[in-house]
């Protein structure tokens, strides 16, 4: 039997064992190709930005040092990212699901007018304000 793996491990030619079923031989038929894998199932499609919002929502609001930082620099405070959150446009581009929570991008008017982008980490028991950024005035921050 050792001979025979032996031969087989140096041999270009597929195992028995492995070669793939070609049905019958005949003198000159070619050898039929492998069936092409079957395509894979699409990936769900993401959540609705209504849907995604109210998990986010339902979830306890963190604020992050950073993120509470720059809501005080953009005067910008807890009613208001509430708010965002319950009424805020998702932007899918924004997203990213490299880090420790999947963290989503929100944009909107606050109830005073400013417009604004709310980035939080949808982490499992909370919602984690990332940052929040004023997109229509540069206001000056001091944050690490």
């Amino acid at each position: 039997m050792l001979p025979l793996l032996l031969a087989c491990a140096l041999s270009s030619e597929p195992s028995p064992a492995t070669a793939p079923e070609r049905g019958p031989a005949t003198a000159n038929a070619p050898a039929t190709s492998p069936e092409p894998a079957p395509a894979t199932a699409p990936e769900p499609a993401p959540a609705t930005s209504p849907d995604l919002r109210a998990q986010l929502a339902a979830r306890p609001l963190v604020l992050t040092r950073h993120g509470e930082c720059r809501m005080a620099c953009r005067h910008i405070d807890r009613s208001e990212v509430v708010h965002l959150l319950a009424t805020g446009d998702l932007v899918p581009e924004r997203s990213r699901t490299d880090g420790e929570c999947p963290s989503h991008a929100i944009e909107g008017r606050t109830p005073d007018g400013q417009t604004a982008r709310l980035v939080v980490a949808a982490c499992p028991d909370e919602t984690r304000v990332v940052t929040v950024i004023d997109l229509d005035t540069d206001w000056e921050c001091a944050c690490d």
